[in-house]
């Protein structure tokens, strides 16, 4: 018996893209841990990300919605912060935090979808692995987290 795989899913914090709901899709393995408080670590320049506190690391912090060009369209604070693993172009295993203004949800990946022909994202579109529509009203995109790891400058 083939085990059905998992993928968390979490609501993109910026309205709807006319009538789609955006939301993040990732692996199960790219989830480490939720954290709901951080220590913010402030940076500065372009495509350098802050940093925050995770254990005995500092980790950089991505906000995927500036990354992709939806900011500043019903913004929440973050209450959530979702301590993500990729690699580096190295290979070497790299860690980020994404935050997250809405639940996440684990799904076993047998959901319907059907592989969208755009990402609708402002910016950084060549950032993600694929974008699909789960129904008519929401648009799950999966970033490329190893290709936004290279993108910025850690």
């Amino acid at each position: 018996m083939q085990e059905e795989r998992e993928v968390a899913v979490v609501g993109a914090n910026t309205a709807p893209l006319g009538t789609l709901h955006i939301y993040w899709l990732f692996s199960r393995n790219q989830i480490e841990f939720i954290l709901t408080e951080i220590e913010t670590l402030t940076t500065s320049g372009e495509n350098v990300p802050d940093r925050a506190r995770y254990i005995d690391e500092a980790l950089p912090l991505i906000d995927l919605e500036t990354h992709f060009g939806l900011e500043g369209q019903w913004q929440t604070p973050a209450d959530k912060y979702i301590v993500t693993k990729t690699t580096d172009p190295k290979g070497e295993l790299v860690k980020i935090i994404i935050p997250a203004a809405h639940p996440l949800r684990m799904k076993k990946l047998s959901f319907a979808t059907t592989p969208a022909p755009g990402s609708a994202l402002k910016k950084n579109e060549e950032h993600i692995l694929g974008a699909f529509f789960q129904d008519n009203e929401t648009l799950l995109v999966v970033p490329d987290l190893q290709t936004i790891v290279k993108f910025m400058k850690m």
